[in-house]
């Protein structure tokens, strides 16, 4: 007996198919990541890393997938201290009843031919073949080193040396800083314009803070009468790399349904209110030395010396008999690193400049500060 497919017989027979194909464990293919599937970026361990580049980093992808859906690594991009892991993720064969851990080392020296050293904190993205972000991690490869202590105060974002541009205009943190504890105010705008802030908190020993914020929203406004609870949600993840007292680089992540979304980097800097106090200007005024190789404190009388050039300013005390020798950026507002000389010998260097402490080390390798005292009227 022969039979007959019509073209709407063949038509129903392929759709039949592709729904047994389905229902059995196959999906179409897409490029992204299954349902339920995620991704977590950190350090591999120098165990795990051999017989790898011994002397470059290697990172670890890590998280759950459904059975048959573990993705391998596509490829890998660097550049300067950004790395970018591409991920591959099987289209066909999952069984989404089922999940599976996995992990993956991933040698981005071997893919790319550019070594990672240790010490720097790399911001690292992981992507799908279709350049979709999957997760972000700002990953610290030295956690034995302390980072800066932030100054409690305003910070505000950068256009140089970042994306913020006119776009972050109105945007900023407040930092305090208690202790080990660091609260984070970050306030800007939704998605409509109107004012949004957030909040959250963490601990600041490490160079990489990071703190899930959350939204307040549908509260009393300030002239109304008070009773109405606000509601609480989700905001953000913020990741910060200090890198003194005063200068930030800071990643704020969007994340939706478990999985990291999109990410925007900022560099954040606390400035001057006045213009006029901006680099050594603004360290004018009474200071006191406090070190651990000095039996008692000294005071001084800092004014700016005139006649500075570029890159370049002093500050004298009140006798002449103590100078602080600075070196700024090329327009003269950002303080890099200051020398304290008394009586023409140099007693302490300082690479961690604020706007009220100064820290360094003494000519015996001491931890040394000079720290503002406030001026009463």
């Amino acid at each position: 007996m022969q039979h007959r497919l019509t073209t709407n017989g063949f038509t129903k027979c392929l759709f039949m198919l592709a729904c047994a194909l389905m229902g059995s464990g196959f999906a179409a293919a897409s490029g992204a990541p299954p349902e339920g599937a995620t991704v977590r970026v950190r350090v591999a361990s120098l165990s795990s890393a051999l017989p790898m580049s011994a002397d470059s980093v290697v990172f670890q992808l890590a998280g759950n997938a459904p059975l048959n859906c573990a993705p391998n690594v596509a490829g890998a991009a660097v550049s300067g201290e950004v790395v970018q892991i591409t991920t591959h993720w099987p289209a066909t064969g999952c069984d989404a009843g089922r999940s599976t851990r996995y992990a993956l080392t991933v040698d981005a020296a071997a893919l790319t031919g550019v070594a990672l050293p240790r010490g720097p904190v790399y911001a690292v993205s992981v992507r799908d073949e279709a350049g979709d972000l999957l997760a972000f991690r700002a990953v610290d490869t030295d956690a034995t080193r302390d980072g800066p202590r932030p100054e409690t105060g305003f910070w505000w974002p950068q256009a140089e040396g970042s994306d913020a541009g006119a776009a972050a205009g109105g945007s900023g943190l407040s930092l305090e800083l208690q202790g080990p504890q660091l609260a984070i105010h970050l306030f800007g705008f939704d998605g409509s314009g109107a004012p949004t802030w957030y909040f959250g908190s963490a601990r600041s020993v490490d160079r990489v803070v990071t703190s899930q914020l959350v939204g307040l929203q549908q509260g009393d406004s300030l002239f109304a009468p008070l009773g109405r609870q606000p509601i609480a949600q989700l905001g953000p993840r913020i990741e910060i790399q200090f890198l003194s007292p005063t200068t930030a680089r800071a990643w704020l992540v969007q994340n939706e349904d478990g999985r990291d979304r999109n990410v925007r980097e900022l560099t954040l800097s606390r400035d001057a209110f006045d213009p006029r106090e901006a680099g050594a200007a603004r360290l004018a005024g009474r200071w006191v030395l406090v070190s651990d190789g000095e039996l008692a404190p000294r005071q001084f009388d800092w004014w700016l010396q005139a006649g500075h050039s570029e890159g370049h300013a002093q500050l004298v005390n009140g006798d002449g008999t103590a100078v602080l020798d600075c070196r700024s950026d090329g327009n003269n507002t950002t303080v890099l690193a200051c020398s304290l000389g008394l009586d023409g010998v140099t007693v302490a260097e300082f690479d961690q400049i604020g706007f009220d402490r100064l820290s360094g080390r003494g000519r015996d390798g001491t931890p040394t500060q000079l720290l503002r005292i406030p001026a009463t009227r």
